[in-house]
């Protein structure tokens, strides 16, 4: 990896996350977890560099086991829990932009 293939972020990007930040440290049962880099690859994948603090780290846990129990519970598979809840953001995408158009 070198310096070229790391893009900076954005202004809009660092706002965005100063006010993630902000709003987390309000809060004392949510831990902190910062993108420290970003490597973009020639296919449009990238990989993600995080930092994050123990609160953050214990909680990613739960949040992990917990997922991966629901889904042993329902016999699906991680992939697949992860392709409703992607197919589950674009209809509710869809929805909103008809919903738009039908009003506007």
């Amino acid at each position: 990896m070198s310096d070229e293939d790391i893009r900076p972020m954005t202004d809009e990007e660092r706002q965005r996350a100063k006010v993630r930040s902000d709003t987390n440290k309000e809060r004392s049962d949510v831990g902190t977890i910062a993108i420290q880099e970003v490597l973009e690859h020639e296919d449009g994948s990238a990989t993600y560099t995080f930092d994050m603090d123990e609160k953050a780290h214990k909680k990613l846990a739960e949040l992990g086991l917990e997922l991966a129990m629901t889904c042993v519970a329902y016999e699906m598979d991680i992939q697949e829990a992860m392709d409703h809840i992607r197919w589950l953001g674009v209809s509710k995408e869809v929805n909103e932009e008809l919903e738009e158009n039908e009003n506007g």
